[in-house]
């Protein structure tokens, strides 16, 4: 079945304004800007509208998740909007940061500890999160930059840093 699947994760087709948002959203001035504005803002309208909507969705037509991590330093639980993608049923996650050069905490989060609460709408389920085996990363790339674009200039732009991409995969029960 898959995460996507029970989460009922799915993308939209995008209205003309979603599409024009999307092309210049991988610019390097409006991905500044959103790095530093759609997070907050998209835990107010998720608060607002009672877990309905976020401004990415409404912005870019893609639906973010909520990834709660735990802090690798901390200890305390790390929540935080991400865009993902859908891979054979599962959910992959890109640690791009909108192309800037430092890599998010939440990456270093799961590298210090996989097991992850993911939440979209009103769903939430325990996950793992495994880094993307070399021969899945050339596919999440596609798919990423076929759904985003900015995706695509997000790599160039980090260079040298590494992108981490992980898998979320539904947790066995037992």
């Amino acid at each position: 079945m898959g995460l996507a699947a029970e989460l009922g994760y799915e993308y939209r087709a995008q209205n003309g304004f979603q599409r024009w948002a999307v092309r210049v959203g991988g610019t390097r001035p409006v991905s500044a800007v959103s790095r530093k504005v759609f997070p907050p803002a998209d835990r107010f309208l998720l608060t607002l509208t009672q877990g309905r909507s976020t401004v990415t969705a409404l912005f870019i037509g893609l639906p973010p998740i909520w990834l709660t991590t735990t802090g690798a330093r901390s200890g305390a639980p790390r929540t935080v909007p991400l865009v993902t993608v859908p891979i054979d049923g599962e959910l992959a996650l890109l640690g791009t940061s909108f192309g800037q050069k430092a890599t998010p905490a939440w990456v270093y989060n799961i590298e210090n500890n996989p097991n992850v609460m993911i939440s979209y709408r009103r769903i939430s389920l325990r996950s793992q999160a495994r880094p993307a085996r070399p021969d899945e990363e050339p596919r999440i790339w596609e798919l990423a930059g076929s759904v985003y674009p900015g995706y695509l200039s997000y790599g160039e732009r980090a260079s040298p840093r590494r992108i981490r991409l992980f898998v979320l995969e539904s947790m066995p029960i037992g």
